[in-house]
């Protein structure tokens, strides 16, 4: 093995030669006007260019049969990188940093004279149409129904083959390593490029494959590939197929991502929150108006009547965009061209602006260069240092040049970033920018005690300075835009800087996603083998989530960057598999690292993260480091609401002998580790995980006595005659496990009940009276008996398990009660251990004391039936209602009331804990609302969601458990709420209300145009209220899923037990 380091630079006559001769003119690549409105802000240098320049420094002498290449970020001309090479036998790794940073990592084959293809190079069916002619002279476009639908492209490809030759000298590949692969690296840089995705592209993974080296290529290349496997939620797009001149063919593959340009702005998204008259003969400068927030920034001014004048730099077709999109309000902006940090270019705009007017009011200082990522290293050092001096020119030229105007009043409007308060590992150079731009304004504030002074620190926004190709980013420019001008509109605090930093989501109904709801894999190891189990599962349970997987190994990464797969995840579930045998040596160090990514990561999930413990070697058993890690990672896991800890050594798929989980020969080859049935248990393990998280669970147990409890006939045998076997006590402790976890156990027997008290107080039994939410013992169809329970209860049909040794009871309910789930169960046995509908991921307080709340509604029951009137029963419950702001420890409870929910539910937006977690960042409150009588604790039973709007009070969410209504206490309290500023006077209150969905989908946040309604001059008294609500509460239809392993349980055909 030898390894050395040397540094790479690519010269933009080179970027331009490649071009040239290989028809791959993208615009990314040669059109600097192109690149600015990217996220890169100039053109950066072609993907297989910069291959054939690593390669060109292998030193190899020997030619490569292979190329295996990622790129995790660009390549810019004219810049000094790190190379290090890293030469085996049989593979040589290159690796490109910036920085420590890597930007392209590069594995080459060498050629064996015996060797096989590792690909299949046959061709496909000739074409039926004719053969296309490449290069074409302007990139094409392929977005839309095209990506979607896949394409074969068969052309003649007629590179210049001298020039390419010319340029592999230039890169000074004097030994020829890259002729053979020069031509197909070629190709798949022009067809995606130029042909799929075209334009739009960004080249993130290329693989070629050359069998026969022999000779050069000659004239005539004909290419014949495939765009296909378009993944819509990702934007990546897969190109497959092969390159030959009839002498020899190579096969590639290419994966690149669909860049998605930030649409223009949209002055209709503005004009509706906008007061046409709030800035009426106001003047305003905005920096940076030709793009993004800048320009929804002049929009919104200029449709509340101020003259705007938007400055920038080049983009002037963007510029007029902005202007023509105001229509009848586009006379009142001034596009003037010029360099933010140009002073002379100030000068002369305050000189015309004070000619013309007399006057600045508002002053919005939003130019920025464009933003690229940085590690942290000696070798940047230098570009950090000159964006943070570029950046603060751009601001501090427009306020130097208008410090008389701020001083005599102006406002002056800083857009700073979210960055300052929730870091962006690689964004160093970006923070430090905005600190000092926030910095500034502190100061300036200080000395003119006239000016007003507003920070705007809004989240990431989806403009062209976002470096990612991702589509569907949280927030649109022009929501921020609004939200900053109802705040200029309220007024800003002289002498002070005032900071706007929460934005809360913009009023609109909940919608399906455009995209599908993903089961989001991170893993310590290569995953992408339990893809089979992962859509099985998914298709059984009815989940609609399609798996997608992060690179090996990126766990953390994934965890830290806010672009990342699992980041931008906004349906379904996020997954981290960890293996402590990947991190052998580090293990108690990488779980602590761990630990502290996920409570970053929860801050800004949208969906529930799965931390599964995968099982590792048998030969690592009883290693204390890492049974201390795993007990670790349990602490730290269990603190954080919305992260959910699986083990997999719990779990009876994973307990299998080892060499059927366990695949070492793939494990080091791969890291690959567990065979494909070991993928499956793994996979199963974690769909049983997220249909916990995803489908509602069932709230009641209903047991059969006789064979099913015990082995034995007890009106037969009498109660010390039936035989509670071990099995039996196994079995009925479990039901005890799922009644603590808030499982509503009840009994359904045909017996007579004293027969059956007498059974459960024989000292063998763990199952006892007091156990029971419910029960009917009679001699009635059990069918009816379970209807009756439901009215007894209060909870829908479809809520209900039940458990039968008799096939022929079991039938009876299937027929008379489908809802109903009902199963055949032998005597003991583990079939509870298999029913999916029984799981709950989190427990609450509520859940533990749910049977309590059963037997208290039994007494009051009684009340009522005593009670000569209703008033008097009103009376006599002696209900008492707190409210109070949720705290951290009633996170699990509201989301899982927002799961559950439907009757009496505002909106029936589904939250989880994330969800409410990032509501509550956005400035939104949460209410927790528990209600108590003589009887007992209700508990949580209602919440709110409040934010507060211009002269509004804002009820996002208002909903309330049917189990405490009718108790005269549910209307009537409410204009009591704590959260309205007394100062601000009266408010008008909103609140938020659509019609139920059919089923509602866990996981969304959404909001509806509110309605309003005027605050009640007066506040009855809570009993004075009656409640008029009927009929059976909670009743949510979910898929049932289906049994899996081995199991006792037998459901009917088409109702699956798991």
């Amino acid at each position: 093995m030898s390894s050395h380091e040397s540094v790479l630079r690519i010269p933009r006559n080179l970027v331009d030669n490649f071009a040239a001769t290989t028809g791959d003119r993208s615009p990314v690549h040669v059109d600097a006007g192109h690149a600015r409105r990217t996220p890169f802000g100039e053109p950066i240098a072609h993907g297989a260019l910069v291959i054939l320049a690593l390669i060109a420094r292998t030193r190899s002498g020997r030619p490569f049969r292979a190329v295996d290449a990622r790129f995790p970020a660009p390549v810019f001309p004219d810049r000094d990188y790190t190379v290090s090479v890293d030469s085996r036998a049989e593979e040589t790794s290159v690796l490109l940093h910036d920085g420590g940073r890597p930007l392209v990592d590069l594995r080459l084959a060498h050629r064996e004279p015996a060797g096989e293809p590792c690909l299949d190079t046959a061709s496909g069916s000739s074409p039926a149409g004719p053969v296309a002619r490449w290069p074409r002279a302007a990139a094409r476009r392929m977005d839309g129904d095209a990506l979607s639908a896949g394409e074969r492209l068969v052309a003649d490809y007629g590179p210049d083959l001298p020039g390419l030759g010319a340029l592999l000298d230039a890169l000074g590949d004097a030994e020829r390593a890259t002729a053979g692969l020069a031509v197909p690296l070629a190709v798949a840089s022009y067809v995606v490029g130029m042909e799929a995705p075209g334009s739009l592209a960004l080249l993130t993974r290329l693989r070629v494959e050359l069998p026969d080296l022999s000779g050069a290529w000659s004239e005539g290349i004909r290419v014949d590939v495939r765009a296909g496997g378009y993944d819509p939620q990702f934007q990546r797009l897969t190109i497959e197929g092969t390159v030959t001149d009839g002498h020899r063919t190579a096969v590639l593959r290419a994966e690149s991502a669909v860049r998605t340009p930030a649409p223009p702005a949209d002055p209709g998204r503005v004009r509706e929150r906008v007061d046409p008259d709030a800035f009426a003969g106001r003047v305003a400068v905005v920096t940076g108006g030709s793009r993004g927030l800048g320009a929804a920034l002049v929009q919104a001014l200029a449709l509340g009547g101020a003259q705007v004048y938007a400055l920038y730099r080049d983009s002037a077709q963007e510029a007029d965009r902005t202007r023509a999109s105001l229509a009848t309000a586009a006379d009142r902006v001034h596009l003037v061209q010029g360099d933010c940090a140009d002073a002379a270019v100030l000068a002369g705009l305050r000189e015309r602006i004070l000619r013309e007017h007399g006057r600045l009011d508002i002053l919005v200082l939003n130019a920025a260069p464009a933003l690229g990522e940085l590690a942290l290293h000696p070798a940047t050092t230098a570009r950090a240092t000159g964006y943070v001096r570029d950046s603060l020119a751009l601001a501090q030229t427009p306020l130097a040049a208008f410090t008389e105007e701020v001083t005599a009043g102006a406002t002056v409007v800083g857009i700073s970033s979210a960055v300052i308060t929730d870091p962006v590992p690689l964004w160093a150079h970006y923070g430090a920018a905005k600190a000092a731009l926030e910095a500034t304004l502190a100061a300036t504030a200080r000395v003119t005690r006239e000016g007003h002074f507003l920070v705007v620190r809004p989240p990431r926004l989806r403009t062209d300075l976002v470096p990612a190709p991702v589509a569907g980013e949280p927030r649109r420019a022009e929501d921020v835009a609004a939200a900053i001008a109802e705040r200029l509109g309220e007024g800003v605090a002289a002498g002070e800087v005032t900071v706007l930093d929460t934005f809360p989501a913009p009023e609109q109904p909940p919608t399906e996603a455009e995209t599908p709801a993903a089961i989001a894999v991170s893993a310590t190891f290569t995953a992408e083998p339990l893809a089979p189990s992962l859509t099985f599962w998914s298709d059984h349970l009815g989940l609609e989530v399609e798996p997608a997987f992060a690179p090996y190994a990126q766990t953390v990464q994934q965890l830290l960057d806010p672009a990342s797969l699992l980041s931008r995840n906004r349906r379904g579930v996020d997954v981290l598999l960890v293996r402590f045998a990947d991190w052998a040596g580090h293990v108690r160090e990488r779980t602590q690292e761990l630990i502290e990514s996920v409570d970053v990561f929860r801050g800004r999930a949208h969906v529930p993260l799965l931390v599964v413990l995968c099982p590792d070697p048998p030969s690592t058993t009883g290693d204390p480091d890492r049974d201390a890690a795993a007990a670790t990672l349990a602490d730290g896991i269990e603190a954080m609401a919305g992260v959910y800890l699986v083990v997999a050594g719990d779990s009876p798929y994973t307990a299998a002998e080892p060499g059927v989980l366990h695949d070492p020969d793939r494990d080091e080859l791969a890291q690959i580790p567990y065979t494909d049935a070991g993928f499956a248990a793994v996979g199963t393990l974690v769909m049983r995980a997220a249909h916990a998280l995803l489908r509602p669970p069932a709230k009641v147990l209903v047991l059969d006595c006789d064979n099913t409890l015990w082995s034995g006939v007890c009106a037969e045998d009498g109660a010390e005659g039936v035989r509670i076997t071990a099995e039996h006590r196994a079995f009925q402790q479990r039901v005890l496990a799922l009644k603590a976890t808030g499982v509503l156990v009840a009994l359904v027997s045909k017996n007579e009940p004293e027969d059956v008290f007498a059974v459960l107080r024989r000292p063998d039994s763990p199952l006892r009276a007091e156990h029971l939410a419910a029960y009917r013992i009679n001699w009635q169809n059990k069918s009816e008996n379970l209807r009756e329970l439901a009215a007894e209860l209060n909870v829908a049909l479809d809520s209900f398990v039940f458990l039968d040794d008799n096939p022929v009871e079991v039938a009876e309910v299937r027929s008379a009660v489908p809802d109903v789930l009902a199963l055949v169960c032998e005597t003991g046995g583990g079939c509870l251990d298999h029913v999916w509908s029984l799981d709950r991921l989190t427990v609450t307080d509520e859940d533990r004391r749910r049977t309590e709340y059963y037997r208290a509604a039994r007494e009051r029951t009684e009340l009522r039936g005593s009670a000569r009137t209703f008033a008097d029963y009103i009376e006599g419950l002696a209900v008492q209602v707190e409210l109070s702001e949720s705290t951290s420890d009633d996170l699990p409870r509201l989301a899982q009331m927002t799961q559950r929910t439907n009757q009496m539910n505002t909106t029936t937006i589904r939250r989880q804990v994330a969800d409410i977690t990032a509501a509550v960042g956005a400035g939104m409150r949460f209410w927790a609302i528990r209600v108590t009588d003589r009887f007992g604790d209700y508990g949580l039973v209602g919440l709110a969601a409040t934010r507060v709007a211009p002269h509004a009070l804002v009820v996002d969410s208002l909903l309330l458990s049917c189990r405490v209504l009718g108790r005269g206490w549910n209307t009537g309290w409410w204009p009591s709420w704590p959260v309205w500023p007394r100062r601000l006077g009266p408010p008008t209150w909103k609140y938020r209300s659509w019609p139920r969905p059919a089923t509602a989908r866990p996981g969304g946040s959404s909001t509806a145009s509110p309605k309003q309604v005027r605050r009640p001059a007066t506040v009855r008294s809570p009993t004075a209220y009656r409640s008029r609500t009927r009929g059976t509460c909670g009743s949510n239809r979910r898929a049932r899923p289906p049994t899996s392993g081995t199991t006792r349980a037998r459901p009917a055909r088409g109702r699956p037990a798991a």
